[in-house]
């Protein structure tokens, strides 16, 4: 995964590397101020270095702009899915269909 991903106001924004943003995301740009942020990483699974995403969380763009947090370091993109599923219900309050 390179370059980041984030989730502002309800909208998700992708920017890839290479879309002029200094190698995917510098640190005043968007994984920090959205609810939730993902910025590609690399961690160990098995033994192997795979792509992975680091998580943040907390970022608002609105009336008191706030950065969002580191929440997780960085996780394997085979387990996005399950971590990303989790976070929805345990912190914002999202619910199964």
């Amino acid at each position: 995964m390179q370059g980041c991903i984030c989730v502002v106001g309800g909208h998700q924004q992708g920017h890839p590397k290479g879309d002029g943003m200094g190698g995917g995301c510098s640190p005043r740009s968007r994984p920090y101020m959205g609810q939730i942020g993902l910025m590609g990483a690399k961690a160990r699974k098995d033994g192997e270095m795979v792509e992975a995403a680091r998580i943040f969380l907390g970022g608002s763009m609105g009336a008191e702009p706030k950065l969002a947090e580191l929440h997780d370091k960085g996780g394997p993109l085979s387990d996005l899915p399950e971590v990303l599923e989790q976070l929805l219900l345990d912190r914002f309050g999202a619910r199964r269909r």
